[in-house]
């Protein structure tokens, strides 16, 4: 066998355990990337969670102080109780509306003057709430009034006996 065949088979054989130290330290690399990646996405889910509970408490809380205003607890249209979730909604670009519907699904109250006669009573957060359920929030959906993608909360509307007589409810923007 020649010479030169000879030496390039050495230089051949020298170089399979580099090669394989090369392959090695890029399947190391690459899980280290991969664990990096799935810390990372641990992380961001963590933080929409977290984003996503403060939203939550926020609705929980805006809807008891609804359903314990005076003018809502009356159930019937009247200038104030569209003022109070006028106040509710001003300053808050992600709430799109404030509601306040009876055991029918008509809307009573207003924060946004919005398209006459809409009615919710098909809708699952209000059907949620008139069963009673003390908060709800509703599925993705396309505002009927806004025509915008948003989320929906709602929360039973209870008269001085605690009977479920209407929902109050309130629109954010996704």
């Amino acid at each position: 066998m020649p010479l030169a065949i000879r030496a390039l088979f050495l230089v051949l054989l020298a170089l399979v355990p580099a090669a394989l130290v090369q392959a090695n330290l890029e399947n190391e690399a690459r899980e280290e990337r991969s664990r990096q990646i799935g810390a990372e996405a641990m992380r961001l889910t963590r933080l929409v969670a977290g984003q996503q509970m403060r939203i939550f408490e926020g609705a929980q809380h805006l809807l008891n102080a609804m359903a314990a205003h005076e003018a809502l607890r009356a159930g019937t249209p009247s200038a104030a109780c569209d003022a109070f979730l006028a106040r509710l909604l001003r300053g808050y670009d992600r709430y799109l509306a404030a509601n306040l519907f009876d055991r029918q699904g008509r809307r009573i109250c207003a924060g946004k003057p919005e398209r006459p006669g809409v009615n919710v009573a098909d809708r699952g957060y209000f059907q949620a709430a008139l069963a009673g359920a003390t908060f709800v929030v509703g599925e993705y959906t396309i505002g009927r009034a806004s025509g915008l993608p948003s989320l929906h909360f709602a929360a039973p509307l209870r008269d001085d006996t605690q009977a479920v007589v209407g929902a109050v409810s309130y629109t954010h923007l996704t």
